[in-house]
């Protein structure tokens, strides 16, 4: 499973990341001004938009059926058309939504 976050649900203000590292809890990002953010791997995946209903915008998946030692293979930063993006591939516990 593959989720993406906005770079603007992440922080405040217009910061750009220059630098995402994979955490054994978490992921790190650097940002622009030095400034390092970690984002717990679960909370990652309970904001992922590919969990949002597109009209709703409710959570479609609970936060309790998320595998509490979820962990992601990789991490990416990349240039969409609507801004910069963090983009997560989600490597172990079975994905909640059957979508694995």
């Amino acid at each position: 499973h593959n989720s993406t976050l906005a770079t603007g649900d992440l922080m405040c203000g217009s910061r750009l990341i220059t630098h995402a590292a994979l955490l054994p809890r978490a992921v790190q990002l650097t940002w622009g001004d030095n400034t390092v953010s970690n984002f717990h791997h679960t909370w990652l995946r309970d904001h992922c938009r590919q969990s949002v209903h597109p009209i709703s915008h409710q959570r479609e998946v609970p936060l309790s059926a998320i595998c509490p030692d979820l962990t992601p293979s990789s991490v990416y930063l990349e240039q969409g058309p609507n801004g910069q993006a963090l983009r997560v591939q989600w490597s172990s516990c079975a994905d909640p939504t059957g979508a694995d």
